[in-house]
């Protein structure tokens, strides 16, 4: 059960949390989940036994799992790992950022959010902030660090 929970955590992901709602809606709602689910099956299922296959045989890194002439598959997983979780340590420093601002209280949860206001902060918040979204985006890094150091 560890096991598949961690599976299905690593590849849902933020993404298909957020997207997901709105590709359901913009795509005929249950005929659209029906085929998502079709296709995860069909192409999830092989790809996760063949990760499991190749990595219980290599016993080793996934650069080294593969002979001298296929090396360089592993390294572009290596790349694709090192990219997604550039992506998600961005989006941890937003995160972040929602929660500094909301404990100084320059927003409050208990009132009505509209789209207006939300636009308006992200524009100010994190769009034409970079040196503020860097900041929070390193202290991300740097809690995950301290976590998973332990």
């Amino acid at each position: 059960l560890t096991y598949i929970l961690t599976v299905a955590g690593a590849t849902i992901g933020f993404g298909a949390t957020w997207r997901f709602p709105y590709l359901v809606g913009e795509n005929g709602g249950g005929a659209y989940v029906l085929v998502f689910c079709i296709a995860m099956i069909i192409i999830g299922i092989p790809v996760i036994l063949v990760e499991n296959v190749i990595g219980r045989k290599a016993m080793t890194n996934s650069v080294d799992a593969f002979k001298q002439k296929w090396q360089s598959i592993g390294y572009m997983g290596l790349l694709g790992s090192f990219g997604i979780m550039a992506y998600y340590m961005v989006l941890g420093g937003w995160v972040l950022v929602y929660i500094w601002e909301l404990t100084l209280g320059n927003f409050s949860l208990a009132n009505v959010v509209s789209k207006e206001f939300t636009h308006q902060f992200f524009n100010d918040k994190i769009a034409f902030n970079p040196l503020g979204v860097g900041i929070f985006t390193t202290v991300f890094v740097i809690i995950n660090y301290i976590i998973l150091k332990r």
